[in-house]
């Protein structure tokens, strides 16, 4: 679905990504990991076109509808959970007949509750972080990138979600980035370690 070949990208003179090549298959939940810093979630970004001064060639196959789940949300916004997942109704184009189905979907997905009717500055950062969660799989999107999905998310709640996630496995396709080995090797078929300008990529059968 997704493939790679020769990149390379610098920043300020630093070179964060040389010459490196990878693949992800429709299905396949494929894991980022690196210390903070290292470009995971650069090479997001490049791969979904926001950072475009790189040199290499990105192919996405099979035309899929995609989201991204950047790792913070505008907490300053003085509208409820709610009216923020509507919103995203428009900007998705979800057919007016599909939302409600949609969103009992997205809110039950990220465990949200009554929480859901607070305003996002009353939200706690793990809430905010389950309502990004929730719009991310609002659409019901083939391909999806999380960015830290789990930051500010307490410890149970970090479970429930990741075997929500694996439900999803080889119907979705799903990128994670996370600076935490635990999360990628309970989600993910194989594992790119960002480091010093390589990514080191590894089969993780217990995934």
């Amino acid at each position: 679905m997704i493939v790679v070949r020769n990149l390379t990208f610098r920043f300020r003179k630093k070179i964060i990504f040389n010459n490196i090549n990878f693949n992800v298959k429709k299905g396949e939940f494929f894991g980022i990991t690196g210390i903070n810093g290292s470009g995971k979630t650069t090479l997001i970004r490049i791969i979904l076109g926001l950072i475009d001064n790189y040199s290499g060639d990105i192919s996405i196959s099979g035309n899929p509808k995609i989201n991204y789940q950047p790792e913070n949300i505008n907490k300053k916004l003085s509208i409820t959970g709610l009216e923020y997942l509507r919103e995203y109704f428009r900007i998705y184009g979800i057919e007016s007949s599909a939302e409600n189905q949609n969103l009992k979907f997205a809110i039950e997905l990220a465990g949200l509750g009554e929480e859901i009717f607070k305003q996002l500055n009353h939200l706690s950062k793990g809430n905010l972080q389950r309502l990004s969660f929730a719009r991310t799989f609002l659409n019901d999107p083939d391909l999806i990138f999380l960015d830290e999905p789990f930051s500010n998310i307490d410890p149970e709640a970090r479970d429930s979600l990741i075997n929500k996630l694996l439900e999803f496995k080889g119907s979705k396709t799903i990128i994670i980035s996370s600076h935490r080995n635990d999360e990628i090797i309970r989600l993910c078929d194989r594992v790119g370690t960002v480091s010093n300008g390589e990514l080191r990529i590894e089969s993780n059968h217990e995934g």
